[in-house]
């Protein structure tokens, strides 16, 4: 089963499997707004935001691929970077 590492911890995903799913089955709790699972995926609230390494901006959890590739396999979604966007998308919804 292939794994990305999310806040530093190993996380186990299903081949196909969003960030965001990847996150819920370990546990971990990313808000989201627009997801709901009968529902196609937008990604349109960016609520859901995380911080992928190798990528030059921030991603929607709910519409990014988990990946085990190297460079893209660390995921942060806690940092003051990603907390600050998520909080100026909600004053501003």
């Amino acid at each position: 089963m292939p794994t990305l590492t999310l806040n530093g911890t190993t996380v186990a995903f299903e081949p196909g499997a969003t960030i965001l799913e990847a996150a819920r089955t370990a546990g971990v709790d990313i808000p989201t707004l627009c997801w709901y699972p009968k529902l196609p995926i937008v990604g349109n609230c960016r609520i859901c935001l995380v911080s992928v390494q190798g990528q030059g901006k921030l991603a929607a959890a709910c519409a990014t691929p988990a990946t085990e590739l190297e460079w893209q396999s660390r995921v942060q979604w806690s940092t003051l970077l990603v907390r600050k966007a998520a909080r100026t998308i909600r004053m501003n919804a």
